[in-house]
């Protein structure tokens, strides 16, 4: 399912680029079939107009950051599997010191996010549990902060598209005012061909980025979610053996 999502969202991004760009530049390709495809590069943008180069980076700095989330957010990244293993097993012997040892040998989120706890694990109450607390949410932020420059994309592009359409209506207007073309179509098309390509435009970045900012915004969540539940797992241990002792 997960590897589904990625296909699509990949592939919805390159379409978005590709759109962009006007990668098809096929002789063959008639007018009809698409808004955008059809035309040579240098075509596309000076039809697009100016804004169509900001859209563009932004198609860029999209498709930057996801790939970024898809490496960094990796399971065996975030929380890895065999360094739990051998902190439960650690907690279950009550070695408090060498779990923190172990915590402080990885990088990982869920490491940074139990060694918290675990400094406090000879504090009186439920100082474990505030500290697991407070560790979270700043494990959360940091797994969710490369992830907010999508969602500042998604809210750009369009707009970015609807300056487009706005420049290219009145260079429209200014056309009919100027050589009184409302009954000539074909001296009316620049304008609205500009509008045209840069709404969609637009609108190809931005579904793509919004689509991806909520992929890794939920899979951060789940990380999270995870790493909370191994983690008060390991604090049982530690308070069974304490409890025993």
């Amino acid at each position: 399912m997960k590897l589904r999502i990625i296909i699509i969202v990949f592939a919805a991004l390159c379409m978005g680029c590709g759109a962009v760009i006007g990668a098809d530049t096929d002789p063959g390709f008639l007018p009809g079939d698409s808004v955008l495809l059809g035309e040579g590069v240098s075509d596309i943008f000076e039809k697009g107009g100016i804004l169509m180069w900001p859209i563009l980076l932004c198609s860029i700095i999209a498709l930057s950051f996801i790939l970024e989330r898809f490496v960094t957010l990796r399971r065996s990244v975030i929380f890895p599997k065999k360094l739990y293993i051998k902190i439960r097993e650690t907690a279950r012997e009550g070695k408090v010191a060498a779990a923190i040892t172990l915590c402080e040998g990885s990088r990982s989120s869920f490491a940074k996010l139990l060694n918290a706890c675990l400094r406090r694990a000879e504090a009186p109450g439920f100082e474990m549990e505030t500290a697991l607390e407070e560790a979270g949410s700043r494990e959360l932020y940091d797994l969710r902060k490369n992830g907010r420059p999508l969602a500042v994309i998604a809210d750009v592009s369009p707009l970015l598209g609807l300056m487009g359409t706005v420049l290219g209506m009145i260079k429209a207007f200014e056309v009919v005012a100027k050589t009184g073309a409302l009954g000539r179509t074909e001296l009316l098309a620049e304008g609205i061909g500009e509008a045209l390509v840069t709404t969609a435009a637009g609108l190809s970045v931005a579904i793509p980025a919004m689509i991806a900012h909520q992929y890794f915004r939920a899979k951060a969540e789940g990380l999270m979610r995870t790493m909370e539940d191994a983690s008060i797992e390991i604090l049982v241990e530690l308070r069974k053996h304490k409890k025993n002792g």
